[in-house]
């Protein structure tokens, strides 16, 4: 499994740090000698500044995992924010 944090650091400190988002992502295919894969997601903000959290989930469907890790990471977002 794949963890994306996003922390805010005021002044660049860990004290008083906080955890805005997480993103966790998964494959769900299982095992294979294939380069295509599908993936499960779950996108968290846990406070956002208005309103009450945000929790969005969804999938990647044949994703060719030979691609850089930030172009799946990339694509979770965008389908996030496409399908609220």
């Amino acid at each position: 499994m794949l963890r994306v944090k996003v922390d805010l650091e005021p002044f660049g400190m860990t004290i008083n740090g906080k955890q805005l988002a997480e993103i966790r992502i998964w494959n769900s295919t299982g095992k294979g000698l294939t380069s295509k894969h599908n993936y499960e997601y779950e996108l968290i903000e846990p406070n956002p500044l208005v309103g009450p959290a945000i929790i969005r989930r969804g999938s990647i469907t044949g994703y060719n995992r030979d691609q850089p890790v930030v172009n799946l990471v990339s694509k979770v977002l965008q389908e996030a924010l496409d399908n609220p």
